[in-house]
């Protein structure tokens, strides 16, 4: 009885063990990006349609004459508070992504600088084009954003089964700084184990 309780507690810590490592080998990652490397990064591209003096998003390490400095790492991108002819309209695409399942999520870390000023920041969604000028862009998400690094997570389910891009979108002529650091999108769906019994 000693031998067979011994076994058991033995046999459901192993059970245990297993589970959180096939967890975590069964979590889908589509985007880990701290924007440490080149810029764009590899996939990722920029657009301005708006002023055609906009600089765009841009890596940045927090110095002058940027004022956060990133959340993780030595590097995050940013859009300044840039004097322009116009409005900016300002966008930071990933690549395509394919959302196999209904508990994908996309997180993020965002700051502000100048909040008072602040105009416009949003995440959008494509199911067709990465390139905004074809006008396959929806809005996702948006929020006014605080002085402080705070986390967003949306969910992608209703994106299951469907090739998508997302896209940061920055509004704004003088207006506040908006910054954006490791960005995530995953899915924290377990591998299937094989289940048993003890007799």
């Amino acid at each position: 009885m000693v031998r067979k309780s011994f076994l058991t507690v033995f046999v459901l810590g192993l059970f245990i063990f297993v589970l959180g490592a096939g967890q975590a080998a069964g979590q889908v990652v589509l985007v880990d990006e701290g924007f440490e490397g080149s810029y764009p990064p590899a996939g990722w591209a920029t657009y301005m349609t708006g002023a055609a003096d906009d600089p765009g998003f841009v890596q940045t390490d927090g110095t002058a004459p940027f004022h956060v400095v990133p959340h993780g790492g030595t590097y995050c991108v940013a859009h300044g508070d840039d004097n322009l002819s116009t409005d900016a309209i300002s966008w930071l695409v990933t690549p395509q992504l394919v959302i196999s399942n209904d508990q994908f999520s996309l997180h993020f870390w965002q700051a502000d600088y100048y909040q008072s000023y602040y105009q416009y920041h949003g995440v959008w969604v494509s199911t067709a084009s990465g390139d905004p000028t074809s006008g396959d862009f929806i809005e996702l998400w948006t929020a006014d954003t605080v002085d402080t690094w705070n986390e967003v997570t949306e969910s992608l389910a209703a994106y299951n089964g469907q090739s998508i891009y997302l896209a940061f979108r920055y509004e704004g002529d003088y207006m506040d700084e908006w910054y954006i650091d490791d960005v995530m999108v995953d899915s924290p769906v377990p591998v299937e184990l094989m289940s048993f019994s003890i007799e």
